[in-house]
């Protein structure tokens, strides 16, 4: 089974990463992402070659694309964010829609989008429904769901509404509440039980005793997961942090991407292009998590095996 791929805010590549996971063979015919290091990382990972592109300026006549994943910035469409969508980021889920449109002929067998439950407040609800009601225009029938990472195996408290759209003239069909669930799993097998002195803040700025740090270190790993893992871990305590009686355990490079479903080697791959510990940070923030999407994948085409 091989699937054509398309990616666009591509960053560090997670349903590429999923589907090569679960055994599925990649062609990658496009990724677009403006970020130079994300690109970077990317390439290192997959042994590509992409430039960085803006999304606003990609024409590309592409080949039959089975997959289009799309993971348009979030930042105005989340609870923090400024909300003011006529000159945000996020708005650039409509070129999207334009360039399924206008460009890619014929449209994508399927179209997945991910972003945060923000849309689906009052105050977004208007942007979502835009959004299917241009798809369902375009050929397509909508499924979407809220999923949190940490019914997927993953310590993570990460909330996130997926959108799948399937092109009508396929007759297929998909359901999200078939998606595998798995048990989650221990924070110690995410985290390292080393007493990182820079990684540890009380919540009241007690000094904190070697031994207290080591005993808080050795024992954090109690907490059943952390918080929504963001795009900078020192910006406590609103970013993917433990809390511990009065104590929040930041996140290290490592342990971000760790808790977003990647491997080791995809840490050691970033180390190895000399991205910094903010970069990592950033990169592992506004990534999506690989196990969710690994689940979501299964369902789609494995249970749907004429698709391809």
């Amino acid at each position: 089974m091989k699937i054509k791929l398309l990616e666009f805010f591509g960053g560090i590549g997670a349903p590429r990463k999923a589907l090569e996971n679960i055994g599925i063979e990649i062609e990658s015919i496009g990724y677009v992402e403006k970020d130079p290091k994300a690109v970077k990382a990317y390439n290192a990972l997959y042994n590509e070659t992409y430039l960085p592109q803006d999304i606003l300026t990609f024409n590309e006549n592409v080949k039959e694309v089975d997959l289009l994943f799309h993971g348009s910035p979030w930042q105005d469409f989340s609870m923090i964010g400024n909300r003011d969508l006529t000159k945000g980021k996020s708005i650039l889920f409509d070129r999207t829609l334009e360039i399924i449109e206008n460009v890619l002929k014929p449209r994508p067998k399927i179209v997945c989008w991910g972003n945060v439950k923000g849309l689906l407040t009052k105050s977004m609800i208007d942007y979502f429904n835009y959004y299917l009601n241009t798809m369902s225009m375009l050929g397509y029938t909508n499924y979407y769901k809220i999923l949190n990472a940490k019914d997927f195996g993953i310590p993570q408290n990460r909330e996130r509404v997926f959108v799948v759209s399937i092109r009508n003239d396929l007759n297929l069909s998909f359901s999200f509440e078939n998606l595998e669930k798995k048990e989650l799993l221990p924070l110690s097998f995410f985290i390292s039980q080393t007493p990182y002195s820079e990684c540890l803040e009380t919540k009241a700025n007690k000094t904190v005793s070697r031994d207290r740090m080591r005993y808080i270190c050795e024992n954090i790993t109690n907490a059943l997961y952390c918080r929504t893992i963001t795009t900078g871990q020192d910006k406590w305590p609103n970013a993917g942090i433990i809390d511990f009686e009065d104590y929040y355990r930041f996140l290290t490079p490592r342990e971000t991407l760790l808790l977003q479903g990647f491997d080791n080697e995809t840490y050691l791959s970033f180390k190895n292009i000399e991205l910094s510990k903010g970069q990592i940070w950033k990169l592992a923030g506004n990534s999506i998590c690989v196990a969710v999407l690994e689940s979501l994948f299964k369902e789609l085409f494995f249970k749907e095996r004429s698709l391809l």
